[in-house]
């Protein structure tokens, strides 16, 4: 039961990404009432019984989330309800390509050795980030509406593939509720453009002080 249990969380953790938070969490309200029928089975009926719960659990769990995805309603990324960058900061004047590079750029001069990844098969990851201790995958979002829920999942699965220990999203626009809910109790660090031109600014002022 304990190695059972165990699997289930760690299926309803990458659920929690790739699905929503609101998604997994009714996932994991019917997995818990799964499991309460089956310690009851198994104290009342015996192993061919159980087996039986586990084989029918295993199916509608399929089922289930088979329908929550197919139903699940893809968010577009809309247009930032707020006001359109006004143009004055560097990275403004700049297309995805040429933000990738100046984050690259930024990264390096704060001494991490910069990979930026070849356009193809990058999967979600923009920007590798090393150090002598640790590995950040990085994806660079340089637009001006909202940036959704889809780019957590995908930087989540990126730091997977490349053993990053960390996962940072980087945008000058905002993030949506739904992201954040999804970065939330994850290695996936959101930053939007508030906290993008505070970095620059502190790099501004140290450059200053020397």
């Amino acid at each position: 039961m304990k190695y059972l249990l165990r699997g289930l969380i760690g299926v309803f953790s990458l659920l929690t990404v790739v699905l929503g938070c609101s998604l997994a969490w009714m996932l994991i309200g019917r997995a818990v009432s799964f499991l309460v029928n089956l310690v009851d089975a198994a104290a009342r009926r015996g192993p061919g019984q159980v087996l039986t719960l586990l084989f029918l659990f295993a199916v509608s769990a399929v089922v289930l989330v088979l329908v929550l995805v197919l139903s699940e309603r893809v968010e577009r990324e809309e247009p930032s309800k707020q006001p359109e960058p006004s143009g004055t900061e560097p990275f403004d004047r700049m297309d995805r390509h040429e933000f990738e590079e100046f984050l690259a750029g930024y990264f390096r001069r704060r001494g991490y050795y910069t990979e930026v990844l070849p356009r193809s098969g990058r999967r979600g990851v923009d920007i590798l980030l090393s150090t002598t201790d640790r590995k950040v995958a990085v994806q660079a979002r340089r637009r001006s509406g909202t940036v959704g829920y889809r780019s957590v999942q995908e930087i989540y699965l990126g730091m997977r593939k490349h053993r990053a220990q960390e996962a940072w999203i980087v945008t000058t626009s905002q993030f949506s509720p739904q992201a954040v809910r999804a970065a939330e109790g994850t290695e996936v660090r959101l930053v939007d453009r508030e906290e993008l031109i505070h970095w620059l600014a502190s790099e501004d002022t140290a450059s200053e002080a020397r």
